[in-house]
């Protein structure tokens, strides 16, 4: 069961992956030894991993897409999705799937989708995101 402590310990992780358990102790007025605690048993439990979030175009990725994707086949579709270098998100969804691609350009996009749809995909629809508003900013505690 995760309490009010815990929450704040993963509020502030939130916001900073990488903040010092010294700064998070003083910040909540937990103990430091009990911050190292709490967050051990919290990456047993709740936490599943710790990532970085990067700037796709800085690294060439330029377009950034979410597609629904409609199927009534799934195994070969759903491998193509899995080990496609585009793929940095995808969710099974209750029509499909729900991938968030990156990709350097219009022809790797639609080589993209081409091999969606010759992998069992019967509807594609696409949604180009233009720019974040707001990206991994759920806020465990409440305001």
């Amino acid at each position: 069961m995760v309490d009010a402590k815990d929450l704040q310990i993963l509020s502030l992780l939130r916001q900073d992956a990488r903040m010092p358990l010294s700064l998070i102790s003083k910040r909540t007025s937990i103990p430091l030894s009990t911050v190292f605690d709490r967050l051990r048993r919290l990456e047993k439990s709740v936490i599943t991993k710790h990532i970085s979030l990067i700037d796709f175009q800085r690294i060439g990725l330029h377009l950034r897409a979410h597609l629904i994707i409609h199927t009534e086949e799934g195994p070969h579709l759903e491998r193509f999705i899995m080990d496609a270098r585009q793929t940095n998100s995808a969710y099974r969804t209750h029509t499909g799937y729900l991938v968030e691609g990156v990709f350097s350009s219009m022809l790797d996009f639609h080589s993209f989708v081409k091999g969606l749809k010759e992998n069992g995909a019967s509807f594609v629809e696409e949604h180009h995101v233009l720019e974040d508003m707001k990206r991994e900013g759920f806020n465990v505690i409440n305001p």
